[in-house]
């Protein structure tokens, strides 16, 4: 009898030591499968990290490019209100000059309008092309 007691003594520890040993895996396998999760969540994080850099990374070379043509454009555009401003300063000079000699033709024009206001002078003058005139003429 005290043979089957040891037996069942041990057939007893045996299953108690199974059932810990299954316990214990079983502990391990949730702790091991929680840390796939968190790995698999990180890894999908990482991802969606490394698109956003990606889309990040596009828009900036977008932006970029934009703010490249658009500096091109205005140093174009500099350039031609530029040479505008030097074509209008050069015409005001020649219309400025032109004006000048308006001017002194219109005082010429005076200086002789007085000189034609005498009577005799006028009538000298007018004999002298009259002359020129019919020399011309015969």
């Amino acid at each position: 009898m005290n043979l089957n007691i040891f037996l069942i003594i041990f057939a007893t520890v045996l299953i108690l030591l199974f059932a810990f040993f299954v316990i214990f895996l079983f502990l391990s396998l949730k702790k091991t499968s929680s840390k796939i999760d968190k790995m698999k969540r990180s890894q999908s994080e990482d991802k969606a990290l490394s698109l956003m850099q990606h889309q990040i990374g596009q828009l900036t070379q977008n932006i970029n490019q934009q703010l490249q043509n658009m500096s091109t454009q205005f140093q174009k555009t500099t350039g031609n209100i530029g040479s505008t401003l030097g074509d209008v300063k050069k015409d005001l000079g020649k219309m400025e000059e032109v004006t000048r000699e308006v001017l002194e033709k219109a005082k010429n024009i005076s200086s002789l309008e007085n000189l034609l206001r005498a009577p005799k002078f006028r009538g000298g003058f007018g004999e002298l092309f009259l002359g020129d005139l019919l020399s011309q003429i015969l």
